[in-house]
């Protein structure tokens, strides 16, 4: 039994490490630093060993805590995911590098098995987590745009691209999105007082919102549109008698921001034109034809550490793809790719419990992973691990609990535990 002043240096190290990745991190390092360093010692010592043991180790229920489905199917990847594809690695000589990034990336993945403890009876934690994960989103997006003020904190043009594919990023806006439609359509208190609010949250969504406009990263350009367009809808729909007051604010934003909207819609089609899809139908057909090549393979994969010319980078040798499930196919073969999809199944009926539970909030999350997951090779960031963790914690409880959950018009965010 771990005692209270453990349980707080655990807490502490947890969100002492979202700190310092949101302020001086980088989503895919390209050595390993002292920062790093520090960061993953934070971790390991808030995960602790209950936290460490979650990963092999099948505790009696009643001595723990309930397990939800995604536990026990995540213990399995787990078991499979650290075991078979590092023989493979091995045994083909893998650079130790390569297999160590992947490494890294699959624990990410496993974020829910390593701190979900924590959430148990902490009151706190939950929401100071949340709020911690939103520090990243917009502590990335802040910090592409600190040169304009600071030129000394610049940051290479690769490096600012990466803060933006990371799916916190995304997160932040549609969050502090999500908060401004509700701030400013809530029909109850002073008025004056939720526009303020609401215009608050929207100079928050800002950051995020050009972050990811001004990197054209189209997938996340698309989510903000559909999210504001179902912002809208809610509101029309539940809150008419309102509609005006966010129409009203968005039109004079849209109007005051036109000449930038438009060039950064310009930029977008030409990049569509350009580059399309990006080759990603290639790359998908080349990671198949792999693992047909041999029945060793196709069920095993190629194990961490691999790569492969991929059409999608130009046919540079990489380790990764832009599909979490094409990426597992190709480094833990059929096997994995099926334990991943068990795992992700389970996190996926998760997400949409909270998308019921809380619309705006669910959805702000729903988002950023599907199109990590999907679109692009972000699924290997931290952040994306995170927001599969806190998808995880925010649905800890059963749904007859939690359909007692009201929103308020101060935070989306309003479960408390």
């Amino acid at each position: 039994m771990v005692s209270p002043r453990g349980n707080k240096m655990q807490y502490m190290a947890v969100l002492a490490a979202m700190l310092l990745y949101g302020a001086l991190g980088q989503p895919t390092p390209d050595h390993l630093g002292a920062l790093e360093i520090i960061i993953a010692a934070l971790l390991i010592l808030g995960a602790g060993v209950q936290g460490l043991s979650n990963l092999f180790i099948l505790m009696p229920r009643q001595t723990v805590f309930m397990r939800p489905n995604w536990f026990t199917s995540g213990q399995i990847l787990a078991l499979y995911g650290l075991s078979m594809p590092i023989l493979l690695a091995m045994f083909r000589g893998a650079d130790l590098g390569e297999v160590a990034r992947d490494l890294v990336a699959f624990v990410f993945l496993l974020l829910p098995l390593l701190y979900w403890h924590l959430f148990r009876e902490a009151r706190g934690f939950r929401r100071l987590f949340f709020f911690s994960v939103l520090f990243v989103g917009f502590a990335f997006s802040a910090r592409i745009f600190l040169p304009l003020i600071f030129p000394q904190f610049g940051l290479a043009s690769a490096a600012a691209l990466y803060l933006t594919i990371t799916p916190a990023v995304l997160f932040a806006a549609l969050y502090f999105l999500a908060a401004a439609f509700l701030q400013m359509s809530w029909p109850y208190g002073r008025m004056a007082r939720h526009l303020l609010w609401g215009a608050a949250f929207i100079a928050l969504a800002a950051f995020p919102i050009c972050a990811v406009a001004f990197a054209l990263q189209r997938a996340s350009v698309a989510a903000v549109l559909i999210f504001a367009a179902a912002g809208f809808a809610y509101i029309l729909i539940y809150r008419p008698e309102t509609l005006w007051r966010v129409a009203f604010a968005m039109g004079l934003i849209i109007l005051a921001l036109w000449p930038y909207l438009q060039d950064i819609f310009m930029r977008l089609e030409a990049k569509h034109v350009q580059v399309g899809f990006n080759s990603r139908g290639m790359e998908l057909a080349k990671i198949i034809d792999m693992g047909l090549a041999h029945p060793g393979v196709f069920f095993f994969g190629h194990g961490w550490g691999a790569l492969f010319e991929n059409p999608a980078v130009g046919n540079m040798s990489v380790g990764y793809s832009h599909n979490l499930f094409s990426y597992f196919f190709f480094k833990t073969g059929a096997v994995g790719l099926v334990l991943l999809a068990g795992f992700w199944v389970n996190i996926f009926q998760q997400n949409l419990r909270l998308i019921r539970i809380n619309p705006p909030l669910g959805a702000a999350l729903f988002l950023p992973l599907m199109i990590s997951t999907f679109f692009y090779a972000s699924h290997k960031a931290f952040s994306f691990g995170v927001l599969i963790l806190l998808v995880c914690a925010l649905t800890r409880r059963p749904v007859s609990q939690l359909s007692r959950v009201e929103q308020t018009p101060d935070l989306v965010y309003a479960h408390k535990p």
